[in-house]
């Protein structure tokens, strides 16, 4: 999006770097939506591919997202509802990774609802605590039919950070080893 909308009492910032030379397109994306007052959806994912047929369905997931949610449709629901158009489409790009969440905003802490779907996990560094995956591993999106999904909540606390990432991070390379080896 041209810019990230204002969340009260929530830091959000994202960052899309190209890894492709020239005007070669790929198939990462990211978004952040209001749906209601005090509520927000977010996603981002990985469209199998590159070039067009990528950018193609990266298109249709982030406005498939954004109807879907402001329709009323809850996270799983939505999910479950792109799972089934990418397998009606006929594109050669089948399938996708996607962490799809709903944000609510309430004083003192954020709930987030979310569905990690064959994505990298989620990450929630707890302000002096520790780290943790915010989220488990689900199907991919526009592989298997009639796919379930079931959201996980964690609450954001003060200080609290959610990273989400795209395999373009995990797969990055310092020298000869990648950045996620020894769990990174």
């Amino acid at each position: 999006p041209p810019q990230l909308p204002v969340i009260p009492c929530l830091d959000i910032a994202a960052g899309y770097q190209a890894a492709g030379e020239g005007d070669e397109v790929g198939g990462d994306f990211y978004d952040v939506f209001q749906i209601a007052p005090n509520r927000w959806r977010f996603a981002i994912g990985d469209v199998c591919g590159k070039g067009m047929e990528a950018a193609a369905v990266t298109g249709l997931a982030r406005h498939a997202l954004r109807i879907l949610a402001r329709e009323g449709h809850d996270v799983p629901a939505v999910l479950g509802r792109l799972n089934s158009i990418i397998l009606e489409d006929d594109a050669e790009v089948q399938f996708l990774t996607l962490i799809h969440g709903e944000i609510t905003a309430m004083p003192g802490h954020s709930a987030i609802s979310m569905v990690c779907a064959g994505h990298p996990p989620p990450l929630l560094l707890r302000a002096g605590t520790g780290l943790e995956a915010a989220a488990s591993s689900q199907p991919l999106i526009g592989v298997i039919g009639g796919a379930v999904f079931r959201a996980e909540t964690c609450r954001l606390c003060a200080d609290d950070l959610l990273l989400c990432v795209t395999d373009g991070v995990t797969e990055r390379r310092a020298g000869d080893r990648l950045l996620d080896d020894d769990n990174g």
